[in-house]
């Protein structure tokens, strides 16, 4: 592996705080147990592709909830809830769904959302929710789907995978993973302040955000990334905001990169994080010097809320879809 820098810690055994003193928005990280073998192996950059994919498997799982955890929100007051839905539907604007890539949904189908749900829900209640899985309840019940994204080779996940709400308040539709099946990601398309327990996707790798706070340098927290992916499975990178404040960490496959990644399916400079003690870290997609956009770009788990806006893209259940409201 050549020589190791002092802000990169390689092969960390499990999640956790990792330092006393450190502070963080979060109580408890999930813990990811590496047997001394797989340590070894991940050491020597040793670690097979099927290996590393039933690890990635269970681990974003486990990450996957993790990030939910964190971001539960409080159920909306019912009470006349509907009945305002009802009459707020008439003069709000609609969230046009376009299918632009699918396995198994016909390219360019467009689903049409309003405040009350979606046109055809398969629910029989319209509470503003439309939610998107890959079963459909043999009986329509206010538990079911209300569209359904197949899979290919006619796989089935149980449950609600995601879900898009209209928010009467905000008059704004927002998106959400469900913690169910292949997970909901975001393209990142504008610089994207990072936050603890973000989970950034790249090709067939995932980076676990963790912002660590000090109390002697609130404004200057630690960057922690942790690595799932290929034969960097387990790989973990600090980075002192001190140090990271006039110039910029690369993500990429160039062994240059302060966060190399063997993986054919991202960018030579994937992604860029730079510190700012206004914004604090702050992701954006490509290579910031060359001012070239990645080639398959940077997705973030929609573990909370997202509120949609018009060219929005995202992707989930092997489908591709960008938002429009009209």
């Amino acid at each position: 592996m050549g020589n190791v820098s002092p802000n990169r810690a390689c092969c960390q055994p499990e999640l956790s705080l990792g330092e006393a003193g450190l502070e963080s928005s979060l109580p408890v990280r999930p813990t990811l147990h590496f047997t001394a073998e797989a340590l070894d192996r991940i050491r020597r950059r040793q670690v097979s592709p099927e290996e590393a994919k039933v690890h990635n498997r269970d681990a974003i799982a486990k990450l996957k909830q993790h990030c939910l955890a964190a971001t539960e929100a409080p159920e909306p007051d019912q009470g006349d809830y509907f009945r305002r839905l009802r009459e707020a539907a008439p003069g709000a604007k609609q969230l046009r769904l376009k299918v632009l890539s699918s396995t198994t949904l016909q390219k360019s189908a467009v689903l049409t959302i309003s405040p009350l749900g979606c046109e055809g829900a398969l629910r029989p209640v319209q509470d503003g929710c439309t939610y998107f899985g890959n079963q459909q309840s043999p009986v329509p019940s206010s538990e079911a789907n209300d569209f359904v994204i197949p899979l290919e080779g006619g796989q089935r996940e149980m449950g609600r995978h995601f879900v898009v709400r209209y928010d009467l308040a905000a008059e704004a539709y927002f998106l959400k993973d469900l913690g169910q099946g292949l997970g909901c990601y975001i393209r990142l398309d504008g610089p994207k302040a990072l936050q603890d327990a973000m989970l950034v996707h790249v090709g067939e790798s995932y980076l676990l955000v963790n912002v660590l706070i000090r109390p002697t340098l609130r404004k200057f927290p630690r960057l922690r990334l942790m690595l799932y992916g290929g034969s960097c499975t387990g790989e973990v990178f600090y980075f002192n905001a001190t140090e990271y404040y006039e110039k910029k960490i690369r993500i990429g496959r160039l062994p240059a990169c302060e966060v190399h990644i063997e993986d054919s399916l991202i960018s030579k400079v994937q992604a860029c994080v730079f510190f700012s003690t206004a914004e604090g870290w702050t992701l954006v997609d490509g290579d910031l010097e060359q001012q070239r956009a990645s080639t398959n770009g940077t997705w973030l788990f929609a573990g909370g809320e997202t509120e949609v806006y018009s060219g929005l893209v995202f992707k989930a259940s092997q489908s591709l879809f960008q938002a429009l409201l009209v």
